[in-house]
């Protein structure tokens, strides 16, 4: 089955000391196949595109709807605190906040974008808001933004994020918010590059970006909950 990784790097550049945290999504048979996976894509990526890179660990597995093209689902975080809609609002940034204006001197055709939508339950001290994040394919971040709050409705794309809810998702009660954030896509990820990327310079040794890790026990229960959620991500064998 498919599932999204992030993988944390770390390179010096100019004397200075940086972070990666790279997501992709691998295919994998059992749970247990998960980090050894994961270290064949980290050591895929380091011999062909980044030499410079060291490979600390898997920072994070979670549950995708497929490969990471467009339209797929590819992660949730959700946020239970945020019950009523105006504090789901609060997570949507102006246009002109977005992330992907910081890098805009790079040239694209491919964003990662997170969509924020609100579960109205019948108990409405259940209710709850999450963000879904998918990538969008175009020529300019003006179309990306249009064709995102398009997907974000769309039953296609509805019908893709309630099988891989641990909720009982009833999608007559989900309501789209808005647009979180808009990021570049740096890498080639048709041909297995991350698909989002970010960089830290906050560490200043390899020892602090080490405590980003979770432990061993951490991540084997992260595993287990992805790979035995509900979802649609079976690889094209399984479907």
């Amino acid at each position: 089955m498919y599932v999204g990784i992030t993988l944390l790097y770390s390179f010096t550049e100019r004397s200075n000391y940086f972070g990666a945290l790279k997501s992709y999504v691998i295919d994998c048979i059992h749970v247990k196949s998960i980090i050894d996976s994961a270290n064949n894509k980290a050591k895929e990526q380091i011999d062909r595109y980044f030499p410079s890179y060291s490979y600390l660990g898997l920072e994070d597995v979670f549950v995708v709807s497929g490969k990471a093209i467009e339209g797929e689902v590819l992660g949730r975080s959700s946020f239970y605190n945020l019950n009523v809609i105006s504090e789901s609002k609060e997570l949507i940034k102006e246009i002109k906040d977005y992330s992907v204006f910081k890098n805009s001197s790079k040239l694209t055709c491919a964003f990662c974008v997170s969509v924020v939508y609100f579960y109205e339950n019948v108990n409405m001290e259940d209710s709850f808001t999450f963000s879904i994040l998918t990538i969008i394919e175009d020529k300019n971040v003006e179309g990306a933004i249009a064709k995102a709050n398009l997907m974000a409705i769309s039953d296609r794309f509805l019908k893709r994020i309630a099988p891989l809810s641990v909720e009982e998702l009833n999608t007559d009660r989900v309501k789209y918010i808005g647009i979180e954030d808009v990021f570049l896509i740096e890498e080639d990820f048709k041909n297995g590059g991350s698909f989002q990327t970010f960089y830290s310079k906050d560490y200043s040794s390899e020892k602090e970006l080490l405590k980003l890790l979770p432990s061993t026990k951490e991540l084997n229960e992260i595993m287990e909950d992805v790979f035995n959620a509900p979802t649609s991500a079976a690889s094209p064998s399984e479907r």
